[in-house]
């Protein structure tokens, strides 16, 4: 308990690890050359393909135990 209560101040108030963030953005973009729009596709692409795959997968694969 008082680790916590000695710990608390250390927080911030951002939503996000500041650093975190950063070090993340930095490595995609140089995985995607550089361009902050071809991340963003690459993302909504990723994010809105997850679904699909499982989607079809289960159509595809269902046992029907």
């Amino acid at each position: 308990m008082l680790g916590f209560l000695l710990n608390f101040p250390l927080h911030h108030s951002e939503a996000a690890d500041p650093d975190l963030m950063v070090w993340i953005i930095d490595k995609l973009t140089h995985l995607f050359g550089g361009d902050l729009a071809t991340i963003a596709i690459a993302l909504l692409i990723l994010i809105v393909l997850i679904p699909i795959v499982i989607v079809i997968s289960r159509r595809l694969f269902n046992t029907f135990d």
